[in-house]
């Protein structure tokens, strides 16, 4: 599984960095929220295929104003992933209340 920095970078409002040892990224908003952001590989689900499964995550637990930056750069971030990859991407979503 591979992410392309580079080309994340040239469509993402906010530049993305690698975080090493991971399939994620993170970025920090103009509202100071870091978001952390990327994929998992998930071996109990089709053992016929890779399947992965997509994070997004709320680093510093700030406070997120509607900010269409963070949806942009999330897009890139997932186009990109299929661009590079051929495998299946699962998407789980739940909320933590703390």
């Amino acid at each position: 599984m591979k992410l392309n920095i580079e080309k994340i970078n040239a469509k993402a409002p906010y530049k993305v960095t690698p975080i090493p040892n991971v399939h994620f990224v993170s970025f920090l908003t103009d509202s100071g929220v870091q978001y952390a952001s990327g994929f998992d590989k998930d071996d109990t689900t089709m053992p016929i295929t890779e399947t992965y499964q997509f994070s997004i995550i709320n680093g510093n637990n700030k406070k997120s104003p509607r900010d269409p930056k963070v949806r942009e750069t999330i897009i890139a971030i997932v186009e990109n992933f299929f661009m590079e990859n051929q495998e299946v991407m699962l998407y789980i979503c739940a909320r933590c209340e703390p």
